[in-house]
Formats: C-alpha cells, sequence, structure tokens
C-alpha cells in the first residue's frame, strides 16, 4: 500500500513451507493492489481486529524473501526410463571427457530462473539439458540468471516426448532464441531418434547442416552430437 504494508491472509500459509508462503504474498500484494475495491475490504476486515489478517511490512516481506541462488529447480520429472538413460548419458560423456576443466557448468532437467516476474506466476522453464562455459563449476540447485552475471546458456538440447514435443517445437524455441538467445539449440527424441539443430545466426535460429554421417557440429562443444 501507499504506507509501505499491506493486510495478508495468513492463517492456512502458516502450514506451508516458506517458499509457497512467499509466493502467497507476492500473488495477495499484487491481487491487492490492482484491484482498490478489494484493497478497501482488507483495510475495513483489518480494522475490525479479525484474527484472520495481520499486516507485514516491507522489510518484514523483504526478510521473508529466500536468497535466490538458494531456490530450487521445479521441473517435472522425466517422461520415461529412455529419457532418463538419455540424459544421464549425455551428462556422463561431457563431463567425463571434460573431467580436468573447471569452467564449466552442465544443469540437467533444472529449472533457469531469468525474472522475477517469471518466480512470482510460477512460470518455470528449465531445458533437459544446458551448458554453460566459462563459469565456475559447482553444484547448483537451479540456474538463477540474475545471480549469475546475466548468463544463459551457450547450448541447450530437449528431449522430445509425446507430452512436450509440440513445446519444445515452437514455444521453447522461441523463448531460447528470443529471450535466452541461446546460440545452439539442439532437440531429439529417444523414440523416434528425431534430431534437429539450430544456430543463432542475426538473431534467428537456422538449421544446421547435419555433416555427411548425421552428425551436427557444435560449436559451444567443440563436439559433433550424432545417433551412434
Amino acid at each position: 500500500s501507499d504506507q509501505g504494508y499491506a493486510a495478508l491472509l495468513i492463517n492456512n500459509s502458516r502450514q506451508q513451507r516458506d517458499s509457497e508462503r512467499i509466493v502467497h504474498i507476492l500473488n495477495y500484494i499484487l491481487y491487492t493492489v490492482q484491484h482498490p475495491l478489494r484493497r478497501s475490504t482488507i483495510q475495513a476486515e483489518a480494522a475490525t481486529g479479525r484474527p484472520l489478517v495481520t499486516t507485514v511490512s516491507a522489510q518484514e516481506l523483504a526478510n521473508l524473501m529466500p536468497h535466490t541462488s538458494k531456490l530450487e529447480s521445479q521441473e517435472p520429472e522425466m517422461g520415461t526410463s529412455l529419457h532418463y538413460a538419455q540424459l544421464a548419458l549425455l551428462v556422463a560423456c561431457l563431463e567425463w571427457l571434460w573431467r580436468d576443466k573447471d569452467d564449466f557448468f552442465v544443469g540437467a532437467n533444472l529449472t533457469i530462473y531469468f525474472s522475477r516476474e517469471q518466480l512470482k506466476n510460477r512460470d518455470f522453464r528449465g531445458p533437459d539439458f544446458f551448458l554453460f562455459n566459462k563459469v565456475e563449476k559447482k553444484p547448483r540447485k537451479s540456474w538463477v540468471v540474475w545471480e549469475e552475471g546475466g548468463r544463459y546458456p551457450d547450448l541447450i538440447i530437449e528431449l522430445l516426448s509425446d507430452s512436450t514435443a509440440r513445446t519444445d517445437r515452437n514455444l521453447k524455441k522461441a523463448l531460447y532464441q528470443d529471450r535466452f538467445r541461446t546460440p545452439e539449440y539442439f532437440w531429439f527424441s529417444p523414440e523416434t531418434l528425431e534430431f534437429e539443430g539450430y544456430r543463432l545466426m542475426n538473431g534467428i535460429y537456422e538449421a544446421i547442416a547435419p555433416a555427411e554421417n548425421g552428425y551436427f557440429w557444435s560449436q559451444s562443444l567443440s563436439l559433433y552430437l550424432g545417433v551412434h
């Protein structure tokens, strides 16, 4: 509110985890600010001293917010055991090949947090496999863009399934092209072996032509990607 605090319903949120309570608080504040009639109703209810309503100052709300580097991934489980095996193979191969390097990070089915608005709306987006070059190699629960110098992935690979293929080919492709500006994007279906690659050229993804053996050259990896 104009006075720097808002009336919040907290009777149920006390039973939730801190992260869920924070989302509840943020969404409620947004709803209250955007609806003046509801705001006046809340203020009237607060004036009655009813126990369901309390006030939280701006500073108290800030203290509730978790450090963004501790945000955990919100990605759903992989579709099938075949998808798990493919993802494990990708990670294991690269980790072994680059076992002497300490300046990269591989994410496997982890959420990428790229805006606070996205966090508030719980609009989570996480590639199946993504790579960052020239970063500190350390364990992460998720990738938080504003805590990592504004960095987005250098390479993304999505594993297609019946439930995700349309999103991976369209919505996520547009997101990785227009918002993430990820230089290389590949998708692969462990079931049908559909395999395509795209490279960002002048802001637009253009299809990568495969080599004679069907492999795709990745500039981000300095390696070929292919089905063996």
